[in-house]
């Protein structure tokens, strides 16, 4: 009972905290211009299926954003007071394979039996350090893909009013390529340091199979995150040569 008394009010100011995190960094940043375009809509063209499924797939990360929560915290419990049961959560993690170190294995086909690598590892755990990293971890990642679609509605809602070249999309874009460049940054320390924590805790009796904390770099993810500030840049350019034109006009 005691339990439920401080999970409930802690939900609801989980509630509000979202509700204003989106009013403070998305839909405030939605131009009345832009809004006030749903009202001419024409169906069935690209722009307008886009805008469909958007709008679906915010609705649904949404929802899961505040189901996590809960669901998170059942798993939880249960981890802590059922220890027969378990989820596995995702693990970045560096392995090394050595089949000269494992009695009985063999390998062939290769000139050293050894393999290692960087990948996502599957564990079913019960320390709680584990479970709030991947609570935190798994959050912010829908926090940020949550604050990407709603940008992107905005733009899809500008071009359904005829309104493609404006300093409102230049600057969404932007900050579209700005989330896109911090997240990939962020992210290498958090699996390095966060995750590896959480992998430093975990050993084999054996020196054939061992786990270690990784550092990887999403190059490609920074890559893309630099082209859209550029392509902001551009867009920039040609709204206000389009206003130029406007005004000569």
């Amino acid at each position: 009972m005691n339990t439920f008394l401080i999970l409930i009010p802690s939900f609801l100011l989980y509630v509000v905290f979202v509700y204003w995190l989106l009013r403070r960094f998305g839909t405030k940043g939605i131009s009345k211009e832009s809004v006030a375009s749903e009202r001419v809509m024409k169906p069935m063209n690209l722009t307008y299926v886009v805008k469909q499924v958007l709008d679906l797939l915010l609705v649904l990360s949404l929802f899961a954003l505040f189901v996590m929560p809960i669901v998170f915290v059942v798993m939880i419990f249960s981890q802590s007071q059922i220890p027969t049961w378990g989820v596995d959560i995702g693990v970045f993690s560096g392995f090394m394979l050595d089949f000269n170190q494992i009695a009985g294995a063999e390998a062939t086909g290769i000139r050293l039996p050894q393999f290692s690598g960087k990948t996502i590892i599957n564990i079913d755990t019960s320390n709680l350090y584990a479970w709030h990293l991947y609570v935190i971890a798994t959050e912010l990642t829908a926090f940020t893909s949550i604050y990407v679609q709603i940008q992107l509605r905005a733009i899809v809602i500008s071009f359904q009013n005829g309104n493609s070249f404006t300093q409102y999309n230049s600057q969404r874009i932007k900050k579209i390529g700005i989330v896109v460049i911090a997240w990939n940054a962020l992210h290498p320390f958090l699996q390095y340091f966060a995750w590896g924590s959480v992998v430093k805790g975990i050993s084999f009796n054996t020196k054939g199979f061992q786990l270690y904390p990784a550092f990887e770099v999403n190059v490609m993810g920074l890559l893309i995150g630099f082209i859209l500030i550029l392509l902001s840049k551009m867009l920039q350019e040609a709204a206000d040569m389009k206003q130029d034109q406007e005004l000569t006009i």
